[in-house]
């Protein structure tokens, strides 16, 4: 029988997967422009994996896409301070504190 280490470690495995498969559902979504439906995927990756830096990215694309720059900005940040270099998250948050500006 496995123990509680053991199974402890499978379940947050399949929740982080899972969290995955809602990301890759968004993307698909972000790629056919269907933003508030991505930004729901998104939502719900995120839920399961809050420090998934891709999904926090593509969570500020879908709001700035939704005319919501100032959410954007917060998750485009909640994005660079998960993983600083993410090319994707540094030209949305420019693009969203641009569109903030006017």
């Amino acid at each position: 029988m496995a123990s509680l280490k053991v199974w402890t470690s499978r379940l947050t495995l399949s929740i982080v997967r899972f969290g995955v498969s809602w990301r890759l559902l968004g993307d698909v979504l972000l790629e056919q422009e269907r933003y508030k439906k991505a930004y729901d995927a998104y939502a719900e990756a995120l839920k399961l994996d809050p420090r998934a830096a891709v999904a926090w990215a593509r969570y500020g694309a879908c709001q700035l896409a939704l005319a919501r720059p100032k959410d954007a900005v917060r998750s485009l940040e909640a994005a660079l301070k998960l993983d600083p270099d993410l090319d994707e998250a540094l030209t949305g948050l420019r693009a969203a504190r641009q569109a903030l500006k006017g």
